[in-house]
């Protein structure tokens, strides 16, 4: 094990990654959030994204005003096809969560506020219809969650609205299949209670997969699927 970079809790750091890296396609860099940036009495204390290189030489690129531009990042950006980084925050019970588009060079945009409490915590995914794709933990018409679709410029669409019987509260990302559907989990719901793995048309169809059994083992699917080379 090698460790290329440690974060210090301080007036002058980001500290707290929660989510993974991302590798920057064009670059080689990585590229990550920190839940906070600085300590309490900072006014910039609500996050960070940064860039960080294989050898340990980090840079941040935007640090969280915890303003419209949200607060509290929890997933790494993705890099869009037209080279910009796109991510989430989470927001709190004062400050509802974010997309937000963020150039190479630091440029920031907010693209969309959620409704206070809805907390995307995922990273988005890119779909090969060009737009953007994630999930919501709460939110939605009975407050169980929801997959949302955003353009690059902004416009904003919910296309699917978990309930009890087909899942709810996903904390995972969406993946894009090979067959053009989305796939995910939620951490309950389903006939069962545990949870669900569920496929998502692009135009909001949903079919669960696979029912959790409420206390058993495994249930409770927290992070997201990959799709192998054996499909």
């Amino acid at each position: 094990l090698n460790v290329i970079y440690s974060f210090p809790s301080s007036e002058t750091e980001g500290w707290l990654p929660f989510g993974g890296l991302t590798l920057g396609i064009t670059d080689g860099y990585f590229y990550g959030t920190t839940y906070y940036y600085g300590l309490p009495e900072n006014v910039s204390y609500f996050g960070s994204v940064f860039q960080i290189t294989p050898g340990g030489s980090r840079i941040y690129l935007y640090k969280f005003t915890g303003g419209s531009d949200g607060r509290y990042p929890t997933a790494p950006p993705i890099q869009g096809t037209d080279g910009n980084w796109y991510g989430t925050t989470q927001g709190d019970f004062r400050n509802p969560g974010s997309v937000y588009k963020l150039t190479p060079s630091g440029q920031f945009k907010s693209l969309h506020q959620f409704v206070l409490g809805e907390q995307p915590e995922d990273p988005l995914v890119q779909a090969t219809d060009g737009n953007l794709y994630g999930t919501t933990h709460y939110g939605g018409t009975s407050n169980n969650g929801s997959v949302f679709r955003i353009t690059l410029a902004g416009k904003f669409t919910v296309i699917y609205n978990f309930d009890t019987t087909n899942g709810q509260a996903p904390y995972s990302p969406l993946i894009q299949g090979a067959d053009g559907n989305f796939y995910g989990t939620t951490i309950s719901g389903g006939s069962a209670g545990g949870g669900v793995v569920f496929k998502l048309s692009p135009t909001g169809k949903i079919t669960v997969l696979y029912n959790f059994i409420q206390g058993d083992t495994p249930s409770v699917p927290i992070a997201g699927l990959v799709q192998a080379t054996d499909g």
